[in-house]
């Protein structure tokens, strides 16, 4: 009797630990993405300041809606990349820079790109200068770390409201862009995110990451 019984429990317990091994063979795991710093030719000194801060921060809001993701942190992303010494992590990335990129963070995904303008430019119409605007346009990039390519790319622009002559003092310079920022550029990232977390991400299997 007392065999019989240490005998079903041992075939019992041979099956429990058998479950998980099985599950385990189709896990599929939820891939990183990484918001990286966006370039700005014009070199705003604004954007130095903070602005490519918060247009990170506000993609990182926007791709934490896809349940297919997981983000990572911007201070987490510049702490490791400090670290490890790699400078010029900025804008349009080689496929060289993204592949190497992705594996210091740890990530899958990446997602880069460049702020084209941010500030006044000339307005016209019919061929008639008609005053200044406040422009904003931004592109941005989901980069696949394997392999370096592009899988989605948009870009947007906005033209805000009518606006004076830029300052000249560099303090106000800064806050006149800070001012700006949510009538430009915060509704532009936020149609850019929305389009980007909607994108379909494939879960990938743990040998392949």
């Amino acid at each position: 009797m007392v065999l019989l019984v240490l005998q079903i429990c041992t075939a019992a317990a041979l099956a429990e630990s058998a479950e998980p091994a099985d599950a385990l063979d189709g896990e599929t795991s939820v891939p990183r993405v990484a918001v990286l710093d966006f370039a700005n030719p014009d070199g705003s000194d604004w954007w130095a300041y903070q602005g490519s801060a918060r247009v990170r921060d506000l993609l990182s809001e926007a791709l934490a809606t896809n349940a297919g993701l997981e983000v990572m942190g911007r201070e987490s992303i510049d702490s490791k990349l400090q670290k490890e010494r790699v400078v010029g992590v900025v804008g349009e990335l080689s496929r060289a820079s993204a592949v190497k990129t992705g594996r210091i963070l740890g990530v899958r995904y990446l997602v880069t790109g460049v702020l084209g303008s941010y500030g006044t430019r000339g307005r016209s119409m019919l061929g008639l200068r008609t005053g200044r605007g406040f422009v904003a346009e931004l592109s941005v990039r989901l980069i696949d770390s394997e392999t370096g390519q592009i899988i989605w790319r948009d870009t947007g622009r906005s033209e805000a409201v009518r606006v004076d002559k830029a300052p000249e003092a560099l303090e106000e310079r800064v806050a006149r862009d800070d001012a700006m920022f949510g009538l430009s550029l915060e509704p532009l990232v936020a149609s850019l995110g929305a389009a980007m977390a909607a994108v379909e991400i494939p879960r990938i299997s743990p040998e392949s990451e």
